[in-house]
């Protein structure tokens, strides 16, 4: 049955305190109780409106993928032609994730109370990050023909490299920095390697 619009409008309220406590204390104090509470509200309330926290975990998901996919879009739409377009999305990425630690870390390490559902997967990761990379192939195949990036490249296993570079990078990073270590490496210095990579296997 569809959502009145009151019951739409208390289902962004429970989103909203729920990011809100992702950014100021992290994934695992996404709770039901600590949710109400931040709301105003008694627990029990919450499961009017979403079925079970689980489904509330699924709905913050789904929102940030689709905020980290219309950063890189917009990088794409932005970028210039040849190397230096691939370098821009993989650098805007990581800047994206720097700036949203938390985000980043729910992304990945979300401590959702049930395992995700193939079909959430599908709908509201795979195929939306998929359709991303689709139109990043068609780009560089693009550049590929004029002669702008290395014709032999393997289009697919590049973009696949540089997803792992900036998720390597900005893991490790956030993991270090949650366990008060030290880097052995500045980040910078670590993105600026990212880049050469990149441009490295790009190149005629």
């Amino acid at each position: 049955m569809d959502k009145t619009p009151k019951q739409r409008e208390k289902q962004t309220q429970i989103l909203e305190a729920a990011r809100e406590l992702l950014a100021a204390k992290g994934p695992r104090e996404v709770t039901a109780a600590n949710l109400a509470k931040h709301l105003g509200w008694k627990t029990p309330g919450l499961y009017y409106y979403f079925d079970d926290l689980h489904s509330i975990f699924e709905a913050v998901l789904s929102q940030l993928i689709q905020e980290n996919l219309a950063v890189s879009y917009r990088a794409l739409e932005a970028a210039s032609s040849g190397k230096q377009g691939l370098v821009d999305v993989f650098s805007c990425r990581i800047h994206h994730n720097f700036q949203h630690p938390k985000d980043f870390e729910f992304i990945w390490h979300h401590s959702s109370p049930k395992p995700l559902s193939p079909e959430f997967l599908k709908s509201n990761i795979y195929s939306p990050v998929q359709g991303f990379n689709d139109l990043l192939e068609a780009r560089l195949a693009e550049d590929q023909n004029a002669g702008l990036i290395n014709p032999r490249l393997e289009l697919r296993a590049l973009i696949n490299v540089m997803d792992c570079l900036a998720q390597g990078i900005c893991g490790t990073y956030l993991h270090v920095e949650k366990s008060q270590g030290k880097m052995r490496y500045p980040v910078d210095q670590l993105i600026v390697e990212g880049q050469k990579t990149l441009c490295a296997a790009l190149g005629l």
